[in-house]
């Protein structure tokens, strides 16, 4: 398992589950004061964010400007918030007799009162038995949290390959390129709504006909996955009335990007769609008052992510 970095965004399906991924959903309160928005612009999560009971997770966050920061204060709905005041915090996993997903939450607070929250989840399982005998030695995921869609590859060792005739692999759910040899590759399913375990099992036979066999789990992140990693406001984020705004949504992989469309809550979407899109702020207001544009991602598997941004634009009487 492997550290993974917790990205900010959004809202449509992600609201829904009030929690990515990688995994973060971010509930920003104010923000868009200077412009730049979130506050917490990420959150490792180590080990990984998927971990066995009783296991000591750390989690880094990182903000827009420490320099303001007032207070950052963790809580979570399960486990051991060991540490839960400052940018690092320390998280120990409950003991689970199944696979159970919990909700780490950073609330952020800068001197000038604005405040972030963003919520990181870590899926726990039960300490493992392994069910396979000497031979095989290790059996390992590139990725141990996939989205809907996405490809993994598994490998698996043994102990004496001079002797090994035949390695086959199952799933309970999705499919393989190819399901023999000692690494292949998976498609997770695609049609997930919810967060889904899948067991992965791999059968492997010697010149004497002995077989041993082992498993892992891959978690697929169905309403905690986001396509979007982030925005880039142009500008301070804070404009006169008339005044014209471009946003770039950040995604996790821009060739699986097959559409953007851009919308808002007031103003003019001058161009909504693609990566980039053109707001011109609305006039008339007394006073300042915050616009929020929202994009929302498809990609080329049919999956789909919304996320918003705030701009404030300055009233008259300020």
């Amino acid at each position: 398992m492997k550290k993974g970095l917790i990205r900010a965004v959004s809202l449509g399906r992600l609201v829904a589950l009030a929690a990515a991924l990688g995994i973060v959903v971010s509930l920003c309160s104010g923000c868009g004061g200077g412009g730049k928005a979130p506050i917490i612009t990420g959150i490792t999560v180590s080990p990984s964010n998927v971990v066995n009971s009783g296991t000591t997770v750390t989690l880094t966050a990182t903000v827009r400007d420490s320099t303001k920061l007032k207070q950052a204060v963790w809580s979570a709905d399960g486990g051991t918030m060991a540490v839960d005041v400052g940018l690092k915090g320390t998280w120990i996993a409950p003991d689970v007799k199944e696979n159970t997903t919990y909700t780490i939450t950073l609330v952020a607070t800068e001197t000038t009162g604005l405040s972030d929250t963003q919520l990181v989840r870590v899926a726990v399982s039960p300490a493992t038995t392994s069910t396979s005998g000497a031979r095989i030695t290790s059996l390992t995921a590139q990725s141990s949290v996939v989205k809907p869609g996405a490809e993994d590859t598994f490998t698996v060792t043994v102990a004496n390959s001079s002797n090994l005739v035949d390695v086959s692999w199952s799933a309970d759910y999705g499919s393989f390129v190819t399901n023999r040899g000692t690494t292949v590759k998976w498609l997770a399913p695609i049609d997930v709504q919810a967060d889904q375990w899948v067991t992965i099992n791999v059968v492997t036979t010697d010149t004497s006909g002995a077989a041993d066999t082992a498993q892992l789990r891959v978690l697929v992140s169905g309403q905690g996955y986001s396509i979007i990693t982030g925005f880039q406001v142009s500008g301070s984020g804070i404009v006169n009335q008339g005044d014209a705004v471009t946003v770039t949504v950040q995604t996790d992989d821009s060739t699986t990007v097959k559409s953007v469309k851009w919308t808002a809550n007031g103003g003019i979407m001058s161009v909504d769609s693609g990566v980039t899109c053109r707001w011109i702020a609305p006039q008339g207001m007394a006073q300042n008052t915050v616009y929020v544009i929202t994009a929302t991602v498809t990609s080329q598997q049919g999956l789909v992510s919304q996320g918003s941004v705030s701009v404030v634009v300055k009233g008259t009487a300020t």
